[in-house]
């Protein structure tokens, strides 16, 4: 089975490429898990996730979202997602999660610069 992200740094940041069309109900565990993965492996205080490749995200995506952010936040990690589909963002924004899940338009302007 491929692997269902792609992980590489960006300064501070680890960028986490979601490689899959959509982010829903059949690939919530698979996925959670290989995001778990980045923020116990990598030892980041940053990690950035790329939707680009990501079409579509039903409820159970933003939940995902909302639950590797707190899940991260637990570890010390700040979490921002990059998206600029247009369908994904007015889901995010009807759900009141747009902010929620610190989302920005590219991977330069979600990573933070360290003090």
């Amino acid at each position: 089975m491929d692997r269902l992200v792609f992980t590489y740094e960006a300064g501070k940041a680890s960028v986490v490429e979601i490689r899959k069309d959509a982010i829903d109900i059949y690939n919530y565990s698979v996925l959670f898990r290989e995001l778990l993965k980045v923020i116990s492996d990598s030892g980041t205080k940053q990690v950035v996730l790329d939707l680009k490749q990501v079409n579509a995200v039903d409820s159970v995506g933003v939940g995902l979202l909302a639950r590797f952010r707190d899940t991260a936040r637990q570890h010390g990690v700040n979490v921002a997602v990059v998206c600029t589909n247009k369908s994904i963002l007015k889901i995010l924004e009807l759900l009141n999660m747009k902010e929620a899940v610190n989302t920005r338009g590219s991977i330069g302007g979600a990573i933070i610069d360290p003090e």
